[in-house]
């Protein structure tokens, strides 16, 4: 997102959507940067791509329980939905 390459960033989320899919995983290590990256393309002007970030990013802090988090997240997509 830094990089403002969406081609790559577009490829990238669907990638992982997809292995997350087939995996089931559900880590930090996953949410944290996946919700980071969508922060980063709400400051870019990317609505939409940091919707579908936020989503992501959301499903796993649920599967975790990380109830702060999923509040977080659903604040920001709730801002999103309402700009």
């Amino acid at each position: 997102a830094n990089a403002e390459d969406w081609a790559k960033w577009d490829a990238a989320v669907e990638e992982s959507s997809a292995l997350l899919r087939e995996t089931g995983v559900l880590s930090t290590d996953v949410a944290w940067p996946v919700q980071m990256g969508a922060e980063l393309a709400v400051k870019a002007g990317e609505p939409e791509r940091a919707k579908t970030a936020y989503e992501m990013a959301l499903k796993q802090w649920m599967g975790l329980g990380h109830d702060e988090d999923v509040g977080k997240v659903m604040q920001a997509i709730n801002a999103l939905i309402e700009d």
